[in-house]
């Protein structure tokens, strides 16, 4: 889990204290937004797999194209998708 709506730096250092499994993104060298898209990439690949799709024949469009969209824009396009679109609005 990562940061997000309604928690707090405080939060997350009791969750960090509990299990490896936190991404706080405070003092980490990890950049969190990549992270975000990546985890978003994945499961966009598991709907892909578990529908036998093929990702070169399917068009994606990316809500929103800041710090998190751009990532996943870019990866949809470097995964092969068949067209990827944004839509900032």
């Amino acid at each position: 889990t990562g940061c997000d709506l309604n928690t707090t730096g405080k939060d997350m250092d009791i969750l960090v204290s509990k299990t490896p499994y936190v991404l706080a993104g405070i003092g980490s060298s990890v950049d969190t937004n990549v992270a975000t898209a990546m985890t978003t990439i994945g499961s966009i690949l598991g709907v892909v797999e578990a529908n036998d799709l093929d990702i070169k024949t399917q068009t994606f469009l990316v809500q929103g194209c800041g710090k998190v969209g751009k990532h996943v824009a870019s990866s949809l396009a470097s995964l092969g998708a068949k067209a990827v679109f944004t839509c900032d609005s």
